[in-house]
């Protein structure tokens, strides 16, 4: 979740912001043909992170979509740390619930919870979305992502 936080929403997905933060986090920028099944929602660039707790992949899609990709995560924590994550109404922001969904996969049961960000005074509106998997099948455990756009 910290990684989406600094990665992400601290930068507002903008892709020139997110690449300056991972060459100043050092992380290691992968190989457009290492990265090619992480474009599907378009082009971009993808650096990879390890850690103690994992394989992550950071990408930055051109359309300012940001993403990041958990290898192995514990489904349930992450969702708690996403709702913890999202603003509360008293900041001036309000957190709308758009999706809440499990369906069945090849790879096990994909779980997909999606909000939309808005205030009264906030100038662009911003989408979330977490999903994850507690399934040893599945190709990643967890994925978040960040996109906004202007209202």
């Amino acid at each position: 979740m910290r990684l989406f936080e600094e990665a992400c929403f601290k930068n507002f997905g903008v892709p020139q912001r997110v690449a300056a933060w991972a060459n100043t986090a050092v992380l290691l920028e992968m190989p457009k043909e290492a990265a090619a099944s992480f474009f599907a929602s378009g082009p971009g660039r993808a650096w990879g992170a390890t850690n103690a707790i994992g394989n992550f992949v950071v990408v930055s899609y051109e359309s300012g979509l940001c993403t990041v990709y958990a290898r192995r995560a514990k489904a349930a924590l992450v969702k708690e740390l996403y709702l913890a994550f999202l603003p509360k109404p008293s900041i001036g922001l309000t957190p709308e619930k758009k999706l809440e969904e499990t369906k069945s996969t090849p790879n096990g049961e994909l779980y997909t919870l999606a909000h939309e960000i808005t205030g009264e005074k906030a100038a662009v509106t911003m989408s979330t979305v977490l999903s994850t998997s507690e399934s040893e099948n599945a190709p990643m455990q967890a994925i978040l992502s960040l996109s906004i756009r202007k209202k």
